[in-house]
């Protein structure tokens, strides 16, 4: 442990921002791991798996001492849990321990040989790990937990371990012998400690569930339009899911919506809508509906079908999802606090473009309610007021304004008709469309004089 606390403080005073970096808590956990609690595994093991060679027990026991300890940290960064991690362990440590040693060599003896045969053995272990993350229910994805349920983890962690090494203790102090009896009465009574622990978790998820409000979140997507739903019945919908609009590899919905969703305890979605076909509003779908469990995908009927279109209904089919094509005037029963009316498009389309044919909808909860836009521009805004010209069904408290803020959409006539209270714009930081456009928000201003 002291090797580990100096060379932990070595790379600190070179770089102190390196204690954020993942490779090295995952090393240093999983080191600590190996030191504190490999013994105990090893004898448990050998205990119970009497037929299996020495080494493979050995192999075995740093690999589950290492994972017990990284257990927590690798779902708070990765949202998951290797099942086979101790198959791909046994079959690379052999290999990582040649590379270590080469490692160390080429640096002395610097030749193309030796670079050529490290070459060949990280490809090797690249393929056995690619391999085994290939093979289904090798990794189960879990939401992040909260800090609470990491700290009891370690904290039962830790007694257990303790315990166990403290009855294969012979010779035990006083103090020792004193823990031991502690242990052993909480052990006669460790169902009705469970019980307890259920009974408040219960009571919790009661308070939770019952003292909830509506509660709508709008995502950091970039130059794109994502937003979180959650009712008073803990009912769960995401309307749009944003995309990549620069043709770079990051996968918004891996890198961003994924994350965001399972840092909040969601594994499930009841509704999904998208307002148009656009990247920027649905390609984060494909890796929400690859990862997660939806009940409804809402669309409108399509004026022309583009590749996300074709990916997305195709993925949706394959996942047994249910696809609900709406129309103007069609209302979605949320729970019975909340409700979404569809105001637009109506079933014969008017306009040949993505954009003109955006979901318009008006989420209503109790006396509050929110206009979600899509990308709509003036001519459709334009024929939405003329339709609800002699109604409030565009009346709202929050209006999400159409098209990012662009100068096409935003129309005196549309924002005079809904009177919002407050609008939000959703945009990309220095995009490069220029958004929001300043004759947008000099009407919005106008809106509030």
């Amino acid at each position: 442990m002291n090797n580990i606390c100096i060379a932990l403080l070595i790379i600190l005073i070179k770089n102190p921002f390196a204690i954020l970096d993942i490779g090295l808590i995952l090393s240093f956990a999983g080191t600590i791991g190996i030191v504190s609690i490999n013994n105990i595994v090893t004898i448990i093991l050998s205990n119970k798996l009497k037929k299996i060679p020495k080494n493979i027990i050995t192999l075995l026991s740093v690999s589950i001492s290492a994972q017990i300890a990284i257990l927590p940290i690798s779902i708070i960064f990765f949202n998951g849990i290797s099942t086979l991690f101790f198959i791909s362990n046994i079959l690379t440590s052999v290999i990582i321990g040649v590379i270590i040693i080469l490692g160390f060599i080429s640096i002395i003896i610097p030749i193309k040989p030796i670079f050529y045969l490290l070459s060949i053995l990280i490809s090797i272990l690249n393929f056995i790990v690619e391999s085994i993350s290939n093979i289904p229910f090798s990794y189960i994805t879990i939401t992040t937990p909260n800090i609470i349920v990491i700290i009891t983890y370690y904290i039962v962690i830790f007694l257990i371990f303790y315990y166990i090494k403290l009855k294969q203790t012979k010779q035990k102090r006083f103090t020792q012998m004193k823990v031991l009896k502690i242990f052993s009465k909480l052990k006669k009574k460790i169902k009705l400690i469970i019980f307890l622990l259920l009974l408040v978790c219960f009571i919790c998820t009661f308070i939770k569930d019952n003292f909830r409000e509506l509660n709508i979140y709008f995502i950091d997507v970039g130059q794109g339009e994502s937003s979180l739903i959650i009712t008073k019945m803990n009912k769960k919908l995401l309307l749009d899911t944003g995309g990549n609009t620069d043709n770079t590899d990051f996968d918004i919905g891996k890198n961003t919506l994924v994350p965001y969703l399972l840092d909040r305890g969601i594994m499930k979605l009841d509704f999904v809508i998208i307002s148009h076909f656009d990247s920027d509003h649905c390609q984060g779908l494909i890796e929400v509906i690859n990862v997660l469990k939806i009940d409804k995908l809402i669309i409108s009927k399509q004026c022309k079908v583009t590749n996300e279109y074709e990916k997305i209904i195709y993925l949706a089919k394959k996942k047994n999802i249910s696809i609900i094509e709406v129309k103007a005037g069609d209302e979605i029963h949320i729970d019975k606090y909340t409700s979404i009316e569809i105001l637009y498009p109506s079933k014969e389309l008017k306009f040949d473009d993505l954009n003109n044919n955006s979901i318009v909808c008006k989420l209503s909860y109790m006396d509050f309610s929110i206009l979600f836009t899509g990308d709509i521009e003036k001519e459709a805004e334009l024929e939405i007021v003329k339709k609800y010209n002699n109604t409030n069904k565009l009346r709202a408290n929050i209006l999400k304004i159409a098209h990012h803020g662009s100068k096409t959409s935003s129309s005196k006539e549309f924002l005079e008709k809904v009177k919002p209270q407050y609008a939000l714009i959703g945009v990309g930081k220095d995009n490069k469309f220029g958004h929001p456009n300043g004759e947008v928000i000099e009407r919005l201003e106008n809106l509030r004089s």
